[in-house]
């Protein structure tokens, strides 16, 4: 039985259809957080470019990868406002360790790592 039949049964058809209504709305507004639409808006977050050396040097921010240098040089990375942690490595070179505190708009980071002598 579906939740119109069940809902017509009842209810009076006026209080049936308003309730069918409601309960596709929320089903649409369920539907519509859950595919994205309550992210934060751009203009609300720290666009960060990246600029690097190594190219293939990997980097992770709070413990997540999010990306290479290579790749982050391309596209930049949104971070959401606040401090966070970043890390930067690569075969062969020392990592580099920093905090960030991320304000909204443009902010960029350059590095250059030092390789690890034989």
């Amino acid at each position: 039985m579906t939740l119109k039949q069940v809902l017509s049964q009842i209810m009076p058809s006026r209080v049936a259809k308003w309730a069918r209504t409601s309960f596709a709305s929320l089903a649409l507004l369920i539907g519509s957080s859950a595919c994205g639409a309550a992210k934060p808006v751009p203009s609300a977050l720290a666009q960060l470019s990246v600029e690097g050396s190594p190219p293939n040097a990997r980097i992770y921010v709070d413990d997540r990868f999010v990306g290479t240098e290579r790749s982050l040089a391309l596209q930049g990375l949104s971070l959401a406002p606040g401090v966070h942690f970043i890390r930067v490595e690569a075969p062969g070179h020392f990592p580099h360790d920093l905090r960030l505190q991320a304000k909204k708009g443009k902010m960029s980071l350059r590095f250059q790592l030092q390789e690890i002598p034989p």
